[in-house]
């Protein structure tokens, strides 16, 4: 079990690498290819099509920053595209604030709109009450109530963005979403337009935990969003019509996880047809970041605990499994194409289900089987070393012939394969600082003359990124193992409603950093 586990573990992660040099690829080609619209503007008019597309943006905050919040703010309100003022011709905005925080967020979110709201086509705020029945703590209560409160600002054939307050939009992110949908015609009203999500905004400032951490992150998402082999799903910030978002009946506000759980209901509602698209316009986010590096790794740990929680979509899938079978069981019954419509649908819902499974439950089993490894050869040690009858019942050897200098085949064998586990994360340690140049590049980070020494070059930066990973990358996985753990048990008996929604602590100036 313990070897399957490690090459299941190594699959996953040369996959990663694989998929996500790819998402890399594709983000430089998009941004170069932006950048050259941008500067043609006979070209760009008509490459940026859905001029007559308009965008509604919630961006949920509970005790942030208000300068991180005015940051992404303005990472909206300077958006490019056909028109002059991009943000003020297609965009609108609605703060979605917790009245659970007091004056302190009417005062930062009046401050906010007084100085932003010329720069949209329209600016709401909505305080979402603490406590009401049947909800839980988090985005989704926050999001459901703000689309109810401002549902009459979202028109048929309107695109919704839900983000996080540290979530700074590339300027092209917008004008090329509208553009995709233009281009899937019909089918974008069952897409899900996702972004790839880098947590590198404060990528100079991070502890060497929370960078391995984020590089971990970053890595396998982008990769998730070009992977051929299972489903992706949709992750912090991403854009979703309005049909489709009216299809799923909005957020359900007795769940957590705002992202995964869209991107099951989509399933479930479309399952034949609902898609993730990926957008290669980068959103950057920062990692945790507290006064020292104990208060940053507790702070990651709270972080973990809840992000564990989405282990809950694999149950809903199982239980939406039956309605999908007998939706689209009529509707082939209907078409006369009931074989080829229902292998497509439970394709796509094992793929979907062997992604949250991938996440999930291959996190779990890392501290159970690494226990299972040890205890094995810390026992044929003993026997080797101090044992008297020779005998250990290790693949039916002797400790002194499974401990022999030949090395006996299954002890060589897991042991090329924790090896092997060990070294691919020097290739997700590469394919981070690409994408921390990239960003630099683009100039969404690292714009000030204060970096540190081994941010102002490619190898020195693979070095300290290499470095964050030897050192973090261990706490980091066992840390999410037994996350995962304590989420399986939680899953299944907890209280939602006693569940305390913890506000990772950021940087206090996004764009400085």
């Amino acid at each position: 079990m313990c070897s399957i586990h490690l090459c299941w573990c190594i699959f996953e992660q040369a996959r990663t690498v694989i998929y996500s040099k790819i998402a890399l690829s594709n983000i430089v080609s998009a941004n170069a290819n932006a950048y050259k619209w941008d500067e043609n503007e006979a070209l760009c008019e008509g490459t940026w099509g859905g001029g007559s597309l308009h965008h509604a943006v919630f961006v949920c905050a509970y005790k942030e920053n208000v300068d991180v919040l005015r940051d992404t703010l303005l990472s909206i309100a300077t958006q490019k595209g056909h028109a002059t003022s991009y943000a003020r011709a297609h965009i609108g905005v609605c703060l979605c604030m917790e009245a659970r925080e007091g004056e302190e967020s009417q005062s930062k979110a009046n401050n906010l709109a007084q100085v932003l709201q010329d720069k949209f086509a329209w600016m709401d705020i909505q305080y979402h009450p603490d406590k009401l029945p049947g909800e839980i703590q988090g985005k989704c209560s926050n999001l459901q109530w703000a689309i109810k409160s401002s549902g009459s600002r979202i028109g048929a054939g309107c695109l919704v963005t839900c983000c996080d307050a540290d979530s700074m939009f590339d300027p092209f992110y917008f004008s090329s979403v509208s553009a995709k949908v233009v281009e899937l015609g019909a089918a974008a009203f069952s897409t899900i337009f996702q972004p790839t999500i880098m947590h590198f905004l404060n990528a100079f400032e991070q502890t060497h935990t929370v960078r391995a951490s984020s590089i971990v992150t970053s890595v396998y998402f982008a990769a998730s969003l070009e992977d051929a082999l299972l489903k992706s799903l949709p992750y912090s910030t991403f854009t979703i019509s309005s049909d489709l978002l009216e299809r799923i009946n909005g957020w359900d506000p007795d769940y957590l996880n705002d992202d995964w759980h869209t991107g099951t209901k989509a399933f479930v509602a479309l399952p034949d047809s609902a898609q993730i698209v990926h957008m290669p316009f980068p959103v950057v986010n920062c990692g945790v970041d507290a006064d020292n590096w104990m208060d940053s790794f507790v702070a990651r740990w709270k972080q973990a605990k809840r992000h564990a929680l989405g282990v809950e979509e694999f149950c809903y899938l199982l239980q939406m499994l039956p309605l999908c079978h007998r939706k689209l069981q009529q509707e082939a019954h209907l078409s006369g194409n009931s074989c080829r419509t229902m292998f497509s649908m439970y394709t796509r819902f094992t793929r979907l289900l062997l992604l949250v499974a991938s996440v999930h439950f291959r996190l779990a089993l890392i501290i159970p089987c690494a226990a299972a490894m040890s205890s094995i050869v810390i026992g044929v040690r003993i026997d080797y070393h101090f044992g008297t009858d020779g005998d250990f019942p290790v693949y039916s050897e002797d400790a002194a012939t499974f401990m022999s200098p030949a090395c006996h085949p299954a002890f060589m064998w897991n042991t090329c394969l924790v090896l092997l586990s060990t070294l691919i994360p020097m290739s997700e340690a590469a394919i981070a600082v690409c994408m921390v140049q990239h960003l630099q590049a683009v100039g969404r980070i690292g714009q000030t003359s204060s970096l540190p020494w081994w941010a102002r070059s490619s190898a020195s930066l693979f070095l300290y990124n290499f470095t964050s990973i030897t050192i973090g990358l261990l706490p980091v996985v066992f840390g999410s193992s037994l996350a995962e753990i304590l989420a399986i048990f939680k899953v299944a008996l907890w209280n939602k409603r006693s569940f305390e929604f913890f506000v990772a602590p950021k940087v206090k100036d996004a764009l400085g950093s």
